[in-house]
């Protein structure tokens, strides 16, 4: 199920998750309480360069460095 829930790369661009808002918000809610989230409709997703050191903080908390 988690596959469901990843964005999928096609050729013309990204698409975000096939599940419907309420199955998505519970699958998350379900696989990581606590955290937070956000559903998003239209976005672009921007990676953002950082340090290494930089990089290692944010794996630690489980983060990337992207914006959406």
């Amino acid at each position: 199920m988690l596959a469901s829930l990843l964005p999928w790369i096609t050729s013309t661009g990204i698409i975000g998750s096939v599940q419907s808002d309420a199955e998505a918000v519970s699958f998350v809610e379900a696989h990581f309480p606590g955290r937070e989230y956000c559903l998003v409709a239209d976005w672009t997703l921007i990676d953002v360069s950082v340090s290494d050191e930089q990089a290692r903080m944010l794996a630690t908390l489980g983060l990337t460095a992207s914006i959406v």
